[in-house]
């Protein structure tokens, strides 16, 4: 991970995207064209993209890398390819609900990770609530195709399943 800072990674993902909405349409057909079959993107969230470029895809990725690698909680938890994942989606809902126009990037680096921080909480919420008794009789029971009856069972005696 390099040293670029906070600032400097929001300053190049939104110029990015700021960029390719200013393109015309035979700007914006050559940069499909020349980025297919998918083009770098953000989610919104809700079923929606929006264009970027690969800088700006990648500087959204750093800005969750760098956030993850400052904590070594954080990178006991989160892998890097998960983390990707993350900011994609944390950089995407942020930009849904306009909370990236503001032109004061350290109030930016502040949202998202503020963002980050309430995803992990979650993250962690979901693994407090796992369940290793399914994998346990999977596995013993995974010889004599007794799977389903080995996860039903399992799932009744937390009572998950009835």
């Amino acid at each position: 991970m390099n040293n670029t800072s906070y600032v400097d990674l929001i300053a190049t993902a939104i110029t990015a995207i700021n960029t390719l909405q200013r393109m015309s349409a035979d700007e914006r057909v050559k940069f499909l064209r020349d980025n297919s079959p998918i083009p770098p993107n953000v989610s919104l969230g809700d079923g929606n993209h929006i264009l970027t470029t690969k800088d700006g895809l990648q500087a959204i990725y750093d800005i969750g890398i760098k956030w993850r690698a400052e904590n070594s909680d954080r990178k006991e938890k989160i892998t890097l390819k998960r983390m990707s994942q993350i900011s994609d989606e944390v950089f995407g809902d942020a930009l849904a609900n306009d909370e990236l126009s503001n032109k004061n990037y350290e109030a930016i680096s502040k949202i998202l990770k503020d963002r980050f921080d309430k995803r992990l909480s979650a993250i962690q919420n979901i693994v407090v609530h796992s369940f290793p008794c399914l994998a346990t009789y999977s596995q013993t029971l995974a010889s004599a195709n007794l799977i389903s009856v080995a996860s039903n069972f399992c799932l009744a005696s937390i009572g998950l399943f009835t």
